[in-house]
């Protein structure tokens, strides 16, 4: 059964508000309501090598690679 519209808009909202926080707390922007909304769909904060994907910036196996080579 699919999320009913009021969950979604909870979730929505939860992550807009995350957004903010997140934003204006640890970055230390500022941005209106509606960028908020966009930003709450892409949390991440940067792709530096600490928040990264590894495999792309080191060229490390992810873990299932390494059990795969283990048996």
């Amino acid at each position: 059964m699919p999320p009913t519209r009021s969950i979604r808009r909870h979730h929505s909202a939860r992550m807009r508000n995350r957004a903010q926080y997140v934003w204006e707390r640890v970055r230390h922007n500022q941005f209106d309501a509606e960028r908020y909304s966009h930003i709450a769909d892409n949390l991440k904060l940067c792709s530096c090598w600490a928040c990264g994907n590894p495999r792309r910036k080191f060229g490390q196996r992810i873990r299932q690679e390494m059990r795969s080579d283990e048996m």
